[in-house]
Formats: structure tokens, C-alpha cells, sequence
């Protein structure tokens, strides 16, 4: 169910909800799981726009890439639900994290 007075906009709001995030190809079906906290991190460093619908422009399939040589954009989509994170990223630390949700309250 969606929430509507305060709809998920960016992966900072994913990570406070602690959904995470699933990326998969929708051509061969590959698929990966992602810890919120780290892909929100991950683009906070890099200075990347971490909106959920430019989220996808720094991603493709590697599958897809390595079989067949084609640049194919993976889907996105936040899970509610305890899965294996499969992607290892570096997790923010704990005072970068407070800082942030300081500063967005």
C-alpha cells in the first residue's frame, strides 16, 4: 500500500523506511538487491540525484551487457519485505546518517 501523504520520493526515504531496493532486467529477468542506507550513501558521495525516477540512469543489466553487448536499464522497485541483500556497498556512517536525518526533519 502506498503512502500518500508522504510518498517515497528519493532513496533517503526508502532507507528510512528500510525498504530495499530491487533492481531487475526486464529482459533476461537478473535481478539484485540493494541495502537503502548504502545506495543512498553511495549516491550522496558521488553527488548523483537520488530521486527514485533518476535512480535507474546509473545503472544497467551486466548480464545483458556481458551476453549480449546491449546497454539494457534495469527496473526499480522498493520491497517491504526481508530479502538478501546480494549487492555489498559501503554503509554510511552513523554520524553521516544522523546528520542527514537532522537535516531533513
Amino acid at each position: 500500500m502506498r503512502d500518500l501523504v508522504n510518498p517515497i520520493a528519493d532513496l533517503f526515504d526508502a532507507a528510512v523506511r528500510h525498504l530495499t531496493v530491487q533492481l531487475r532486467c526486464p529482459r533476461c529477468g537478473w535481478k539484485a538487491h540493494f541495502d537503502p542506507h548504502a545506495m543512498w550513501w553511495l549516491f550522496e558521495r558521488k553527488g548523483w540525484d537520488d530521486r527514485i525516477n533518476q535512480v535507474l540512469r546509473h545503472f544497467y543489466c551486466s548480464a545483458c551487457r556481458e551476453q549480449r553487448g546491449a546497454s539494457v536499464r534495469p527496473g526499480i522497485a522498493l520491497l517491504d519485505v526481508s530479502v538478501k541483500i546480494d549487492a555489498r556497498l559501503e554503509m554510511p556512517t552513523e554520524q553521516a546518517w544522523k546528520r542527514m536525518l537532522s537535516r531533513r526533519r
